[in-house]
């Protein structure tokens, strides 16, 4: 992935925003903030995650799971002020509690983002024991959503969505 298609990603996803926003549509504008967060997180771009949380928290509150959203975007604010070596706001086992709260958090994308994000601050942080135990997470989540997934093929397309888990489970 380069910085073109880095560019290209965020430039199409703020037109699918734009669109979104137009018919109020409400789940896809949350999934594009979170998509946008994520690729700026795997980029080291923050400049521009803060106006990206306070849209998705005001799009989330309106719907019914919000809940679910606040643990991605608790991540997102530890990587954030990991990046600029900031006082946490929430501690990290309050964070990894919630993420392993099975009354809480299915085991969803969501929940893989948010290891994958807390795998991310721990690199930013030079902790690289924790990186390895979220990355870790992160791998075991998504794969048990591909397993719960029945039909081989849609499976294997599924999972073939995080190819960086291949090198991250090396």
């Amino acid at each position: 992935f380069t910085e073109k298609n880095y560019k290209e990603s965020i430039n199409s996803l703020n037109k699918s925003l734009t669109i979104f926003r137009k018919a109020g549509l409400r789940k896809p504008i949350i999934d594009v903030l979170l998509e946008m967060m994520v690729i700026h997180i795997n980029f080291g771009e923050t400049d521009e995650i803060r106006d990206f949380i306070d849209e998705y928290e005001s799009e989330s509150q309106i719907m019914a799971d919000s809940g679910v959203y606040t643990g991605v975007i608790d991540c997102i604010i530890y990587y954030l002020n990991a990046v600029n070596k900031q006082a946490q706001n929430k501690e990290l086992p309050e964070i990894e509690e919630l993420l392993k709260d099975t009354n809480f958090y299915e085991i969803s994308e969501i929940q893989y983002i948010s290891w994958w994000i807390l795998g991310k601050a721990a690199e930013v942080s030079r902790d690289t024991d924790r990186g390895k135990r979220y990355y870790s997470k992160a791998i075991e989540t998504i794969n048990q959503v591909g397993d719960a997934i029945g039909d081989e093929s849609y499976k294997k397309y599924f999972l073939n969505k995080y190819p960086h888990l291949v090198s991250l489970s090396s």
